[in-house]
């Protein structure tokens, strides 16, 4: 068990191995450890590698080189590059900003207690999404995302591809956004409300590509409420898993509909 923990440590930093019965904010790992200008380019070079992977995706390499689309290999390529996205933050962190990737000691949570946080955060989603659907069907705002169709066909034929798109969604976008992002985002701005905020945009953001504006607006309104979960309650796992859950069941639907 003590290699387990130290295995954790060496990677993500001492932040995410710690318990704590507080029920008080946790503050932050070395806080403040690392002047404000290295947290700031560190949330320019993270936006930047995301769109970079968005415009340099897949398809678009593939139509450069004049190669035949594959669908399949376009999906693993474009999710494998998020898992590269990933692994460039956390270097980042760690050998430019000297200090560790998850800035916020994770508070850990008794498993029914941990069970509990996932199912009443998937409910609060639930309820924060439906009204914002109804009012886009209301409005008549409603697409359908053809790059949600060509990723659903492909998982209809590779149902493997589910658990690897959603699993690599929940455990890279919760990582980058809420893990990383946020609360670097309260430093540099000194205020958890525009930490919040502004990760939030950015994740909306992140789901431009998906070509509709329901894609972009539902994902922004997740996003404020898994960041404001992260700042009161301080717990990455649960918003991993509770990501984990909303992608796979709202996948399966589209998939086996």
């Amino acid at each position: 068990m003590p290699l387990l923990q130290n295995q954790k440590k060496a990677i993500f930093g001492t932040g995410i191995c710690h318990k704590h019965k507080s029920t008080q904010a946790i503050p932050m790992n070395n806080e403040y450890s690392t002047n404000k200008r290295s947290m700031l380019l560190g949330i320019l070079f993270c936006f930047s590698i995301f769109l970079c992977c968005t415009l340099l995706n897949p398809k678009t390499v593939f139509a450069l080189l004049g190669l035949k689309k594959d669908y399949f290999l376009l999906l693993l390529i474009s999710r494998l590059m998020q898992w590269f996205c990933l692994l460039l933050i956390l270097l980042y962190a760690l050998k430019i900003e000297k200090q560790d990737f998850l800035l916020w000691k994770n508070r850990s949570y008794k498993l029914p207690a941990f069970v509990l946080h996932v199912l009443l955060l998937y409910l609060a989603v639930v309820v924060t999404v439906i009204p914002i659907r109804i009012l886009i069907n209301l409005f008549e705002l409603q697409q359908a995302s053809k790059q949600l169709g060509i990723i659903t066909s492909v998982m209809a034929e590779y149902p493997i591809m589910i658990p690897f798109v959603c699993i690599t969604a929940g455990i890279v976008e919760e990582y980058v956004f809420r893990g990383y992002l946020q609360p670097r985002l309260e430093a540099v701005t000194k205020s958890p409300f525009l930490g919040i905020l502004i990760s939030a945009v950015l994740f909306g953001a992140g789901h431009y590509t998906y070509g509709t504006l329901d894609n972009v607006v539902v994902p922004f309104v997740i996003g404020l409420v898994f960041a404001v979960y992260y700042w009161k309650y301080r717990n990455i796992y649960t918003l991993i898993v509770c990501h984990t859950l909303i992608d796979l069941i709202s996948i399966s639907a589209m998939v086996y509909k």
